[in-house]
């Protein structure tokens, strides 16, 4: 199964793929994939699952205005030594990348497309949900990543990750070579539904 599916997102990886953005490319950032394996043990540890169902596409903050940025606030202090980690997560989430199958944490993950999760949860009332976890046992539900933005020395850090019931961004610092989710001081958007 393992071997299916690095074969199945290598192929992807490889011709692409059609989203709401165009084609998507491979994302193989290393730096990104141990952000991501940091925030996913966390939130593994924190919901009790016993696997993460994480759509393939990348997504970035489901902003509702012209301006993303009123999103990501840094405090007065932070201004200057924050706006190239909140340019660089603005640039490389302009399109969808495709997630690979390289999370360092040791978690039991599965990808799944956009379009297979929104047919599920198309259906009436809760029977798509109730098809979702019909279909995978265990899981805390969807969830989404953006790609990781950096600062130049790669640092610092900042993503976005969301589930089918809410989502906001992370703040994450690298100290001593490993990466552990820092407090931002100024205002970053969350939903919740």
């Amino acid at each position: 199964m393992k071997n299916t599916l690095a074969i199945c997102t290598l192929v992807i990886a490889l011709l692409g793929v059609p989203t709401a953005f165009g084609q998507a490319a491979a994302y193989t950032d290393a730096d990104a994939y141990e952000v991501y394996s940091v925030l996913l043990a966390a939130r593994s540890k924190a919901w009790k699952v016993e696997k993460l169902v994480i759509a393939i596409e990348t997504v970035d903050f489901p902003h509702y205005d012209d301006d993303k940025r009123k999103c990501i606030v840094p405090s007065v202090e932070e201004e200057a030594s924050y706006r190239p980690l909140i340019d660089a997560y603005m640039e490389l989430n302009e399109k969808s990348w495709l997630l690979q199958p390289t999370f360092t944490s040791g978690l039991r993950y599965q990808f799944v497309s956009a379009a297979s999760i929104n047919e599920i949860y198309a259906k009436d009332g809760e029977k798509g949900l109730n098809d979702f976890y019909s279909k995978n046992p265990g899981a805390a539900g969807r969830i989404s990543l953006s790609a990781v933005g950096f600062n130049p020395d790669k640092t610092l850090a900042l993503v976005y990750m969301g589930a089918q019931f809410g989502g906001t961004f992370h703040f994450l610092r690298k100290i001593d070579g490993k990466w552990s989710e820092s407090t931002w001081e100024g205002g970053l958007c969350g939903w919740m539904v």
